[in-house]
């Protein structure tokens, strides 16, 4: 990004193998988190698949990679010009730091997630765990995994 200013297609050349392989870490710790707080869910590929967003190869082989280099509908996106952009800044804020905070809170490791919040901290000179949406930010500190299950499915 800093050395094109964006210049590339974001998913297509943005997401090689190894890329690929980290995304594929940080929604298997989603799930996770999801899977230990009983809210059912399902992975990234199969839900690209079941969206119509990418192959059959992709869901067979459950792979991220071929997910995003097969998603006719991401193949023309741009890739942003800046570092501070929304595509880091929300998805770090208000993707990562909530479930790094519920897996801290309920006894799940995080680590990937963990180490890409502290990178985009360094990168974008900010503290995404004070900025971001913590579950004492979202009032849900402390709640028993049944009082939290009961909040997310049937609200206050």
């Amino acid at each position: 990004i800093e050395n094109t200013e964006g210049n590339f297609h974001f998913y297509r050349e943005g997401s090689p193998p190894k890329v690929a392989s980290v995304t594929q870490k940080v929604d298997e710790e989603r799930m996770r988190v999801a899977n230990t707080l009983k809210v059912r869910t399902i992975s990234f590929v199969e839900y690209f698949y079941k969206a119509g967003y990418t192959s059959q190869r992709a869901m067979q082989e459950k792979s991220v990679y071929y997910a995003l280099m097969d998603s006719e509908v991401n193949r023309e996106i741009r890739a942003p010009n800046r570092l501070r952009h929304r595509f880091i800044e929300e998805d770090v804020e208000f993707g990562l730091v909530p479930f790094s905070s519920l897996g801290k809170e309920y006894g799940v490791a995080t680590p990937t997630i963990d180490s890409l919040i502290h990178l985009a901290s360094l990168i974008n000179e900010a503290d995404y765990w004070k900025e971001g949406a913590t579950i004492e930010k979202l009032g849900l500190a402390r709640l028993s995994l049944e009082k939290l299950h009961d909040f997310l499915y049937h609200g206050y």
